[in-house]
């Protein structure tokens, strides 16, 4: 990518967090990023294209931050948290792309990406989910979809709060957190 893309690419980010997904004109890029409409849209052919590279880079990011996580396979609640804290710890040194993403993901924008760009990492860590939850015989009683919307809206949500100052971040707000999230899904398990 040029040094242009990635300004443009940083001036949406910029403004995609702060106003959300709607409103961002080429005009509005082009006055944030210091250059033409033209040059816009010689390096993304359509203001959706950009919204939606933007996500895809900052998806592609938070899945390297937690691809290599290593699993206590003997305890369900630890290996949670290892590939959580992991992905949570990239929310919280990342909040401006964090707040891009959650307005991404609250946006029209986000149901109709291609979601086969988040597929590899989606059944990546689907896998791994899956894996365990076989090991500890939850494997029937999961809906994927509604696992992975849970954890991710309420792990942004909780992120976001702590980066505006909100929830104070400390270890122990980290797991209280961490602990409502599995605990709620543990529960919805059991019925």
């Amino acid at each position: 990518m040029s040094d242009t893309a990635k300004r443009i690419v940083q001036g949406v980010t910029e403004l995609g967090a702060e106003f959300g997904m709607y409103g961002m004109t080429s005009k509005i890029i082009a006055k944030k990023c210091e250059c033409s409409e033209g040059v816009i849209f010689k390096h993304f052919n359509t203001l959706d294209e950009l919204k939606k590279e933007v996500y895809y880079d900052i998806d592609s990011e938070i899945y390297q931050s937690i691809k290599n996580v290593e699993f206590d396979e003997s305890d369900l609640k630890t290996s949670v948290w290892q590939i959580w804290n992991k992905y949570f710890e990239y929310l919280l040194s990342h909040p401006l792309k964090t707040r891009y993403y959650k307005n991404f993901r609250s946006s029209n924008l986000y149901v109709s990406h291609d979601h086969s760009k988040d597929n590899d990492h989606y059944y990546t860590i689907m896998k791994t989910i899956n894996n365990l939850s076989e090991k500890f015989g939850l494997y029937e009683r999961i809906s994927y979809d509604v696992l992975w919307f849970f954890i991710i809206d309420n792990s942004l949500s909780f992120a976001l709060k702590i980066s505006d100052g909100s929830i104070e971040n400390t270890v122990t707000n980290k797991k209280m957190i961490f602990n409502i999230i599995f605990k709620q899904i543990i529960n919805e398990l059991k019925f």
